[in-house]
């Protein structure tokens, strides 16, 4: 397997409370761009947007420290309020 397919894998068995379900799949059928290749799919989660829909206030200390130290773990360098889905909490005044 290629190293972002490890990555990929690696990510949410450190930390499934924060990242969906991911395995690994094997392209197979035949004649199509992506038979034999290797990749990975993730859970789809239900979620009210994007983190920069909602703006950084919203957010609990204690959350914005728990992704800060899964980037730091897996060494992410692309982290925005764009690629973090919020899913809101019913009577919750953060997410």
């Amino acid at each position: 397997f290629g190293q972002t397919v490890r990555n990929e894998v690696g990510v949410f068995l450190l930390h499934k409370n924060f990242v969906p379900k991911t395995e690994i799949v094997i392209g197979k059928e035949k004649g199509a761009a992506s038979q034999g290749k290797i990749g990975t799919i993730q859970k789809f989660i239900e979620n009210d947007g994007p983190a920069d829909d909602y703006g950084e206030a919203k957010f609990s200390v204690e959350s914005v420290h728990q992704l800060g130290i899964l980037d730091i773990r897996v060494c992410n360098l692309d982290r925005h309020f764009g690629n973090i889905l919020v899913k809101k909490t019913l009577g919750e005044s953060e997410y």
